[in-house]
């Protein structure tokens, strides 16, 4: 669980740099507003994890984040290598870099490192996530 939160603020954050999501959605994840972060996603979104993990639907997305939401904090840095665009479909893939951090500060910070691929659809005016895929190496341990 500690390892996907992260990655939503990454979406988000990847999402607002092709201007196709609302400013302050990127903050979603940090702000611990999961309705938010949600809202970035299709209906029927699927988020693949580094450990093949599939969670399928929004209302299925939100059980899968919301204990990560409550019990952890992420900061996430990415790396955008290829993207584009046609019609009602598009895609971003690259590196991400993501640190996290237990909330009650008992857990030491982890660090992961990896891949990832989204795919946007357009849905009317907007575009939601549609799948989304990551990759992983082995986290490192952070001492405090």
């Amino acid at each position: 669980m500690m390892r996907n939160l992260g990655k939503l603020a990454l979406a988000a954050a990847l999402m607002l740099s092709f201007g196709v999501f609302p400013a302050g959605a990127a903050g979603g994840w940090q702000a611990k507003k999961l309705d938010t972060v949600l809202a970035l996603y299709a209906p029927d979104a699927v988020w693949v994890s580094g450990d093949g993990t599939r969670v399928t639907g929004v209302a299925a997305l939100r059980d899968f984040f919301a204990p990560a939401m409550k019990n952890y904090s992420a900061k996430v840095f990415m790396r955008s290598i290829n993207g584009a665009a046609s019609g009602d479909i598009g895609y971003d893939s690259g590196d991400y870099s993501e640190f996290v951090t237990a909330v009650s500060g008992h857990a030491s910070s982890s660090a992961f490192h990896g891949a990832y691929l989204i795919v946007a659809r357009r849905i009317g005016r907007h575009w939601r996530i549609a799948e989304q895929f990551w990759t992983e190496s082995t986290p490192t341990e952070i001492a405090k």
